[in-house]
């Protein structure tokens, strides 16, 4: 007991606090790294769609495609949403033909069909993409499954991002909301799951 000091606390040395500090720092730059790759155009043309964190890929997709189309086209007239049905079954390039020989002007549609999705499933990603897109024309194919009593899809408008576009916040929907390498880490944690 001579010469131990009980009251004695313990202290961190200047050189463990710089290590602390020059950790964030790098952690932060790579994150920086990480958001501006995500975004930069000429990398995401060669990279797979990222996730939306939902648990259909072929909604993430369509997505990411009519991301695309938009920024090609510069506006996006009509989408045109429902299952299998509206997928396979309606042909926006058909579709802006005929209207154009209707009404002498042009139609800029995509088709947002997606297998299995819901009435549900439409009534939370519409207003999302209307709002982002802001088409004059909304069609919603449907057909008689989507009023089945027993109907099964992917539940798109559970997913952490769709809420959050609802008002719901939640910290996976903000950064699928805002960050495009939070998106492409859900694609790479998605290949991690030996379900999908």
């Amino acid at each position: 007991m001579h010469g131990t000091n009980p009251s004695r606390s313990w202290q961190a040395s200047p050189g463990a606090l710089r290590t602390c500090a020059l950790a964030g720092v790098v952690l932060v730059s790579a994150l920086v790294v990480a958001e501006i790759g995500a975004r930069y155009r000429p990398l995401r043309a060669v990279l797979k769609a990222p996730s939306l964190g939902s648990s259909s890929r072929r909604f993430e997709m369509q997505f990411n495609s009519l991301e695309r189309y938009a920024a090609s086209a510069g506006t996006v007239d009509c989408i045109v949403m429902g299952n299998s049905t509206a997928l396979m079954g309606v042909d926006p390039n058909a579709l802006t033909r005929g209207y154009e020989e209707r009404t002498g002007h042009e139609l800029r549609c995509f088709n947002f069909g997606v297998s299995g999705m819901t009435a549900s499933a439409v009534g939370g990603i519409a207003p999302i993409l209307v709002t982002l897109y802001r088409p004059w024309l909304l069609i919603y194919v449907i057909s008689a499954r989507d009023v089945g009593a027993n109907v099964d899809g992917p539940l798109l408008a559970e997913t952490p991002w769709v809420q959050y576009r609802q008002g719901r916040f939640s910290l996976e929907g903000w950064l699928v909301e805002h960050s495009a390498a939070f998106r492409y880490f859900l694609l790479y944690r998605q290949w991690l799951d030996p379900i999908r």
